[in-house]
């Protein structure tokens, strides 16, 4: 459809007509074959012509709008497609396709055994027809540093993999090191290496891959972007993702389950949105993120890890929204260096001390399981369920008895001793279960939903915490996080504990019905705020502030709580101002030891029979205009007189 000025019909001037046309004709004489060559290269010539008067100021068209969508459109109709025999002529194939226009290569069922650094340089598509198998030749010499396949394009559509299985040993699968490229319905596995590799400025799109690498199954490095989307990284030796330098990809919908280090780590200045894939059962954490790394994580689900399920270390920052934190066994997120992340609107639920494992002899062998649930089972007393570990993956209800350590029914066989395998501590590397965890620090941190240790200064908004064993948030070292608008509730310690230097703001929170403390400040730190959260149904005091710290207590109200209200021991000094307390069951304001505070304008109702205030030494402290159903308090002198008993001292 060229203009006629433009276009010379004759067949014989075609040569002086269309130059470049002649010197790319395909070598067959078949006219079909001619007639289709000649129709491509004049819808090019269209596209390239139009392409370059849209664009102001300029002829050339490479990579504008117009060209790189319409081509998209008609190459994928216009294509040629070259069939691939059975275990042979593969590489030729390869060889010989066109630099343009992009063809196809079906691959038919079988192995194919091939040299090393196979290079896709060219827009052609290998489709595999029943996942034949690629594999690097025996003869053929490899390194760490090699990849049995190179993709590569300069401009225009790349290459594009789809329906292999590539296996690769002490060498990497695949390396993409510029343009774009597209790996779909693959399975990939390097022993001793990686699994895929992205450098330079490659753009890449893998979607539905099970990829497997002893050193990562995939590695984005330099200034690399793409989007990795419903693919499976399981039982790699190494890490299921590294994202480094300045890389940036988008990884959506995967799955992360049984790999023996981080599922996804971050370093340097790289940053990736990371959403919605699920994390299961990983040995190392899910995502640990280091450097001055910059991502953002939302919406993923994280389970089942031993060591904590994401991590923030050295000068990292980014988000962390909306992510479901749950079944874990370590830290659920440990914030510490110099990192400030800020961590909103996650749930972090049922993460557990890890349940008990024995070890007991059945047959010949000796063989490992995790207690993993109880029940009553009066008829057929198959009252515990032992989830079987090391190779034997099964799940079976028996009949136990603890206090005996006597396996009385399982498997068939009956009345088999047992033992107990020690707990995993922090710092260990023993997963207890018989196995090692990798990268663990040898000094260990407290069990906690979420720990910020460190100098970290992280931001942590409106988070669910729900029925963790440990603490809630554990602030520890010289930490400065901001704590607000969070619910934390049934908890087995305390809801938020500040140690050590540390020093937070406390703001907002809600804390509910928790077996521990509510909030506990200890240690030498300065400047911690406790400013305006709620505390309900606690069995131990709902604020205690110990050893030398200083603590501020603003506008906070204590309501239903069964122990005491606000607790200041030690040589701590503590403002306790215009907080609410109703309904406690036990003192509303306890002041002991060499303790000092500033009580002022406090409130207090029902206190059911208990002192409102009960101060050691009120000469160190200052009391005024606080109420008692609607009375002002007036302080009594009280002294600790050891013979009387603790009800006529109160």
């Amino acid at each position: 459809s060229r203009p006629k000025h433009e276009f010379n019909h004759d067949p014989c001037k075609m040569e002086t007509a269309m130059p470049e046309c002649i010197a790319a004709l395909p070598s067959s004489n078949h006219p079909s074959l001619l007639l289709q060559w000649l129709r491509r290269e004049a819808v090019r010539s269209v596209a390239v012509a139009v392409a370059s008067r849209s664009r102001s100021g300029g002829t050339s068209c490479k990579n504008s709008f117009f060209q790189t969508h319409l081509e998209a459109l008609i190459w994928a109709f216009l294509r040629q497609a070259v069939r691939v025999p059975q275990e042979s002529g593969l590489v030729e194939a390869i060889l010989n396709a066109p630099a343009w226009p992009p063809s196809t290569i079906l691959v038919q069922p079988g192995t194919y055994q091939c040299p090393p650094r196979i290079l896709l340089d060219k827009p052609v598509t290998l489709i595999g027809q029943g996942r034949p198998l690629l594999c690097v030749s025996s003869t053929a010499a490899s390194t760490s540093r090699m990849a049995l396949l190179c993709m590569r394009c300069s401009e225009g559509p790349g290459p594009e993999l789809r329906g292999f299985a590539i296996e690769t040993a002490g060498m990497t699968c695949i390396q993409i090191e510029g343009g774009e490229a597209t790996i779909r319905g693959c399975s990939i596995k390097s022993i001793g290496g990686y699994g895929v590799t992205i450098q330079s400025q490659a753009r890449v799109y893998l979607e539905g891959n099970e990829i497997v690498g002893d050193r990562a199954g995939l590695a984005f490095k330099d200034s690399t972007e793409g989007t990795v989307r419903k693919n499976r990284f399981r039982d790699s030796h190494g890490m299921g993702i590294l994202i480094c330098d300045s890389a940036r990809p988008s990884l959506e919908d995967n799955e992360f389950s049984s790999n023996k280090m981080t599922a996804i780590e971050l370093r340097d200045s790289a940053s990736s949105l990371i959403r919605e894939n699920v994390f299961a059962d990983n040995k190392g954490s899910g995502v640990t993120v280091r450097g001055k790394a910059c991502p953002t994580i939302e919406s993923n689900i994280l389970k089942g890890h031993k060591m904590p399920a994401m991590v923030f270390r050295d000068e990292t920052h980014g988000t962390v929204m909306g992510n479901t934190f749950e079944g874990n066994e370590g830290v659920g997120i440990l914030l510490c260096r110099s990192s400030c992340p800020v961590i909103i609107r996650n749930t972090l639920r049922n993460n557990r001390r890890a349940e008990k494992v024995i070890e007991f002899k059945l047959g010949s062998d000796i063989v490992k399981a995790k207690i993993t649930s109880k029940r009553e089972d009066p008829k057929n007393g198959m009252n515990h369920q032992l989830d079987f570990l090391g190779g034997q993956e099964r799940k079976e209800w028996v009949s136990m008895d603890e206090t005996k350590h006597v396996l009385k029914n399982v498997s068939g066989e009956t009345n088999l001793t047992y033992k107990v395998q020690p707990r995993m501590a922090a710092g260990s590397t023993d997963d207890g279960e018989g196995g090692q965890l990798t990268n663990v620090s040898s000094r260990g941190v407290k069990r906690a939903s979420i720990a910020v240790t460190d100098q970290s200064e992280a931001i942590i908004r409106s988070n669910i915490l729900d029925s963790n064993d440990g603490y809630g948030i554990l602030v520890c070292n010289s930490a400065k996080p901001t704590i607000e608008d969070n619910t934390i509730r049934s908890f087995s310690q305390t809801a938020i504990a500040v140690r050590d230097e540390a020093s937070a703001t406390v703001r907002g929170n809600c804390l509910q019905s928790n077996r521990g403390l509510g909030i506990e400040v200890r240690g030498s730190g300065r400047g911690v705020t406790v400013e305006g959260n709620t505390f309900e149904g606690h069995t131990c005091a709902a604020i205690t502030i110990g050893d030398s710290s200083e603590c501020s207590v603003t506008a906070n109200t204590l309501a239903g709580n069964r122990g005491y209200g606000i607790v200041v021991s030690g040589s701590a000094r503590g403002s306790l101002l215009s907080n609410f307390f109703s309904g406690h069951a036990g003192v509303g304001i306890f002041v002991h030891g060499a303790a000092t505070a500033i009580i002022e304008e406090n409130s207090f109702q029902d206190q059911c029979s208990k002192p409102a205030l009960l101060v050691e030494d009120v000469a160190k402290s200052s009391i005024r205009q606080n109420v008692l159903d609607g009375a002002h308090l007036a302080p009594v002198p009280w002294r600790k007189d050891k013979s009387q008993s603790k009800r006529k001292r109160e």
